[in-house]
């Protein structure tokens, strides 16, 4: 029986954005390692309404740059950027919401803070609301809710959100059921070095799922997978290796 894997992601790095000259000029500083003077740039231009600033100084907070580490700081700073309409301090924000280390745990505001997010452009976040959905985490499962954040991640590039779109042709939950749309997605996701779409689609080989039945091919995605870093790929290529 092949396997199906749903991913979830933790970003909390810094993101290349264009923003207003404040933003950028702390980016320069940022890249002579100039952490101080960098923090200080953001920080002014933040108050100055420059959102990407302020999502910038809340990332800087967080990961101790040119400062002692302080989340506390950094969630006030994200919510200042989501407030100004920057996506990835929504995300930022959620992350934090959702993982209860700093700011109590919600879930309900994590996800409605990964839908603005989303619908701020910012394609992880609608990866991550999918999931919940998905995973009824804290928000009533919906398949085809799930289904349209996936699909919005997928064309916004996060791969993994191509993966769970094929999960979900595969089972038929919140579309009807669809394996050469399964295959197509697990494809996208595997190009894009998902390590789970990879073997996922060498599942589809392996078994002759709408595709050819090919125990080489399927052999090579279990690879791919395994040297992506995905341990039930290298468990499926031992099997099928015997």
């Amino acid at each position: 029986m092949k396997k199906f894997f749903v991913l979830s992601v933790f970003v909390a790095g810094i993101f290349s954005v264009s923003g207003a000259a404040g933003f950028e000029d702390g980016q320069k500083e940022l890249e002579k390692e100039n952490y101080e003077k960098a923090l200080s740039i953001f920080k002014e231009s933040c108050e100055k309404g420059e959102a990407y600033s302020c999502n910038e100084y809340g990332v800087m907070n967080y990961n101790g740059e040119g400062t002692a580490e302080d989340p506390k700081t950094a969630s006030e700073y994200y919510e200042k950027a989501c407030e100004l309409k920057d996506s990835l301090g929504c995300y930022n924000l959620a992350k934090m919401y959702e993982n209860g280390k700093t700011l109590k745990q919600d879930y309900q505001k994590a996800y409605d803070l990964y839908v603005k997010g989303c619908n701020g452009g910012d394609a992880l976040s609608c990866f991550n609301a999918g999931f919940m959905n998905y995973n009824e985490t804290g928000v009533e499962k919906d398949f085809k809710k799930a289904y349209m954040y996936y699909d919005r991640a997928c064309k916004g590039g996060t791969k993994v959100g191509c993966n769970n779109l094929g999960l979900l042709y595969d089972r038929g939950e919140g579309v009807e059921r669809d394996l050469y749309k399964a295959v197509e997605y697990y494809k996208e996701a595997c190009d894009g070095d998902v390590a789970v779409g990879c073997s996922n689609l060498g599942g589809m080989y392996e078994y002759g799922d709408a595709v050819k039945k090919d125990k080489d091919m399927a052999l090579k995605l279990y690879k791919k997978g395994c040297d992506l870093g995905d341990k039930q790929g290298c468990e499926y290529y031992g099997k099928l290796k015997k």
